[in-house]
């Protein structure tokens, strides 16, 4: 299965928040779009500097450059500490077929909670995927959470606790944000576990690995 179509990915904007892999997930989602219309990936927040694929700081340079390409990342460039940032112009979203939007960080944890200024979801999206990682089980909350004391404090747990299935699950009902879940890093989880977060969450889930491209739908 192709993951945008677990995702039911439709053109226009798309807000991919959250954690575990959530940069290469775009990307892998960018590479399957592709052949479906032009693509552009850009983030409302910060993200790492791409190591492939063009980045377009002005309209014209965008538009010129998904007519020959067809996907680009847009914004501007933090040199200093190798980030992209938000495009610094309106109208962005209206660039391309496809528009992938990084709403947040998780500083390469596999889980995360969010502070009350996360995360930065663009007013024109069609929907909010989000992610979370698999690796995160069966570890203590305070090594594989973002923001480990507020994940912790959303599910009735310490941050010497491990991030179970109904833990995690607990920090995004609580949360609330996303239309659907995408289950990261299912390689470097036990089926079992992934396979009981998927069923605790209310949304759509596509559960697989970024790495090794196999996807499948959580059937309820």
């Amino acid at each position: 299965m192709r993951l945008c179509d677990g995702l039911e990915i439709c053109p226009g904007v798309t807000a991919v928040m959250g954690s575990g892999g959530k940069t290469g997930l775009i990307r892998h989602l960018a590479e399957e779009l592709r052949q479906r219309g032009t693509v552009l990936i850009c983030t409302t927040t910060k993200m790492w500097m791409p190591q492939q694929g063009e980045v377009c700081h002005t309209v014209q340079e965008a538009e010129e450059t998904l007519q020959k390409a067809g996907f680009i990342y847009l914004g501007e460039v933090d040199g200093r500490r190798r980030k992209l940032l938000p495009p610094s112009f309106n109208g962005w979203e209206k660039l391309a077929d496809f528009v992938l939007v990084e709403a947040d960080g998780a500083a390469g944890r596999p889980l995360k909670a969010h502070a009350p200024w996360e995360p930065v979801l663009p007013e024109s999206r069609q929907q909010t995927i989000c992610v979370v990682g698999a690796s995160g089980m069966g570890r203590p909350i305070g090594e594989a959470a973002h923001r480990p004391e507020m994940f912790a404090a959303l599910c009735g747990a310490a941050i010497e606790d491990t991030a179970t299935p109904e833990r995690i699950a607990k920090v995004m009902l609580a949360e609330n944000f996303p239309n659907r879940v995408c289950i990261n890093q299912t390689d470097a989880a036990q089926e079992a576990d992934v396979q009981q977060l998927a069923q605790l969450l209310p949304w759509p889930v596509a559960m697989g690995s970024c790495k090794k491209k196999t996807w499948q739908l959580c059937q309820k």
